[in-house]
């Protein structure tokens, strides 16, 4: 038995956006409402998406403010998972995710630089916390999630500089969606 997951709002503050969503579960998680018996709660997921990171900023040298434009990108991840009946229903996960975008143009200290090559990545993982609302053949879900992204800035160059620079910091996101049952089997 598989279940459908559908994204309809997802906003991940500090790293990417993500959008569609499948769950693959290990042993039928289905809601407790769509079928008669649904076996194992566990389950495992994966996500792919666009990036839509519009601009890096940060700091060189001991206080020179810089921006990088960048071009929208890709994000995938995926993640494990438990349904638990803990106050109506809730979903307890681990994500991880990867995302790329190239680096179009710099500017430094406000002053715009110019064209610029190379990459800012986005890698980490959270947990998250989802609380579910059956409702029949739906159940719509809305949750956070905490963890840590690592931002890796390689090889972006423009002119004669070049700024390689990676970083590790507390990141969070905000979920919401809705999960349709639509039969049994599906």
């Amino acid at each position: 038995q598989r279940l459908l997951g559908i994204i309809c709002v997802t906003v991940l503050v500090g790293t990417s956006a993500k959008s569609g969503e499948y769950f693959a579960p290990a042993a039928a998680p289905c809601a407790k409402q769509c079928c008669d018996d649904c076996g194992s709660n566990f389950y495992a997921f994966g996500f792919a998406g666009a990036s839509f990171e519009n601009e890096f900023s940060g700091t060189v040298l001991p206080s020179t403010q810089f921006s990088m434009d960048l071009d929208d990108g890709l994000v995938i991840g995926g993640g494990i998972g438990v349904r638990s009946d803990f106050l109506g229903g809730f979903r307890f996960e681990v994500e991880g995710f990867y995302g790329e975008n190239e680096v179009a143009n710099v500017t430094v200290a406000k002053i715009p630089r110019g064209a610029a090559s190379g990459t800012v990545n986005t890698a980490g993982f959270h947990f998250n916390f989802i609380k579910e609302f059956r409702l029949g053949r739906l159940t719509p879900y809305t949750g956070v999630g905490i963890g840590l992204t690592n931002v890796d800035v390689q090889d972006v160059r423009y002119g004669g500089v070049a700024i390689d620079d990676s970083d590790t910091a507390f990141s969070w996101q905000v979920i919401a969606g809705l999960e349709a049952c639509l039969t049994k089997n599906a």
